[in-house]
Order: structure tokens, then C-alpha cells, then sequence
């Protein structure tokens, strides 16, 4: 559609134009996050089985994984195109995916989906969370930098 060189023709700057997708990637998970949470909250308080600890699980996880895809693809993209970008994003993906599921297999489903409320394990959701924030915000400056060398 070549919405590239669309894209910069528009009164924006290269770097806004790609906060723009960051920011709106943030935006879509954070409420996606909170969606799940209000959720479950619901679900467990009907139930009188609401547990703080998994709610911020859930909302971590699902912010977590919501924002590590993008922060792989979206440079990805940026550097080699759309087009090459989707191959190389579904292989990496794949990789993904296949290791998710050799955790799961290694550590077995109640394991990986259940935390425990003590210990390291109860911080384990806010430390994966502020690596994979820390890992969104690398790559926004990558992708930034990135986007302004390239050439259409």
C-alpha cells in the first residue's frame, strides 16, 4: 500500500511516526490487561475465590506477552519491510512459541500457570514485566533510529 512513503509526506516526523505505534501498541495491551483483570475479578469474586496475587499475574502476563511480540517485529519491519519483516517475525514467533511450550512441558502446566503468593516466585510476574517494559523501551529507540535511516 505503500504507506511508507505516504507516511512521509505527513506533517510528522519520522520519530513521532514511530512513537505513534509504540504508543498505541501500549495503549491496546494496557486495556487489554485491565479487561482480563476486570474480569477475573468479577469471575473470582463471584465465586469468593479472588486471590490478588493471580489478578496481578494475569494483568502482568497478559501486558507481558502483549508487548514482547511488537517488540521484536516492529524493528524487524522497520528494518527489512514489511513483506520480509512477516517471514522473519514468523520465525521468530515460532522459535517463541516452540520454547513456551518446552517450558510448559519441563515445568508442567501447573507450574508455569500457577505462582506461588511467597518467595521469589510472588515477584516474579513485576520482574518479568520490568524486563519486558525495559525490552519495549529499547526497542522504540531502535526502532526510531532505525526508521530515520532508512531510506524509501
Amino acid at each position: 500500500s505503500k504507506w511508507q512513503q505516504f507516511s512521509l509526506a505527513l506533517p510528522y516526523s519520522r520519530s513521532e511516526i514511530v512513537s505513534a505505534k509504540y504508543i498505541m501498541t501500549l495503549v491496546l495491551c494496557g486495556c487489554s490487561a485491565l479487561v482480563s483483570g476486570i474480569f477475573y475479578t468479577v469471575a473470582t469474586s463471584l465465586k469468593r475465590d479472588f486471590d490478588f496475587h493471580n489478578l496481578a499475574f494475569i494483568v502482568l502476563l497478559g501486558l507481558g506477552t502483549g508487548l514482547l511480540i511488537p517488540s521484536i517485529s516492529t524493528p524487524i519491519d522497520l528494518r527489512f519491510g514489511t513483506a520480509n519483516g512477516k517471514i522473519l517475525s514468523l520465525i521468530w514467533g515460532g522459535l517463541l512459541g516452540g520454547s513456551g511450550g518446552l517450558l510448559m512441558n519441563w515445568f508442567g502446566s501447573d507450574g508455569v500457570v500457577k505462582t506461588s503468593s511467597s518467595g521469589i516466585t510472588a515477584y516474579l510476574p513485576f520482574i518479568a514485566a520490568g524486563v519486558i517494559l525495559l525490552l519495549y523501551t529499547f526497542s522504540w529507540k531502535l526502532s526510531v533510529k532505525i526508521y530515520e535511516k532508512r531510506e524509501f
